[in-house]
C-alpha cells in the first residue's frame, strides 16, 4: 500500500507540473498574439516620423490616428461613442477610461475640439495642430 500511495503522489506531482507548463504556454501564446496584432497595427500606420519608445506609445498613436481619421471623414461633430467604436477597430482591448483620457489629451494639444453638443467632438476650425506626437 505504501508503494501505491507513493506512486499516486508522484503522478499527482507530475500532473501538476504539466498543468503549470500548459498554463505558461497559454500565457505565452496570448502574449504572442497581442504582439502580432500590434505588429499589424504598426505596419498599417505610418510611424516613421514619430518617436515611439514604448508599446503604449504605439497604441496611443494608432488610436489617435483612428480618431482623427473618423473626424476627418465626417462633416459634422462625431459622438464619443462612434469615435470609441472606430478606436476599438484598431485596438479591441481599449478601455473606456483610457479612451476618454486620449480625447482629453488630444483636445489639450488642440488636435480635436469639444462640440457644443455634449459628448460630441470635431476638428478645430482653424489653427489646429497637425500631426500626432
Amino acid at each position: 500500500m505504501t508503494n501505491l500511495n507513493a506512486d499516486n503522489g508522484a503522478e499527482q506531482s507530475i500532473l501538476q507540473q504539466i498543468q503549470a507548463i500548459d498554463l505558461h504556454i497559454s500565457e505565452l501564446n496570448s502574449e504572442r498574439r497581442a504582439l502580432e496584432r500590434l505588429l499589424l497595427k504598426v505596419r498599417r500606420t505610418d510611424l516613421t516620423v514619430k518617436d515611439v519608445s514604448r508599446k503604449n506609445s504605439v497604441d496611443r498613436i494608432i488610436i489617435e490616428n483612428s480618431i482623427l481619421e473618423r473626424l476627418k471623414s465626417s462633416k459634422n461633430p462625431v459622438s464619443a461613442r462612434n469615435l470609441l467604436k472606430a478606436a476599438k477597430k484598431v485596438s479591441p482591448e481599449l478601455k473606456d477610461g483610457t479612451f476618454r483620457s486620449y480625447l482629453t489629451r488630444m483636445a489639450d494639444r488642440e488636435l480635436i475640439t469639444r462640440s457644443l453638443t455634449h459628448g460630441y467632438w470635431g476638428l478645430p476650425k482653424t489653427g489646429g495642430k497637425a500631426g500626432i506626437s
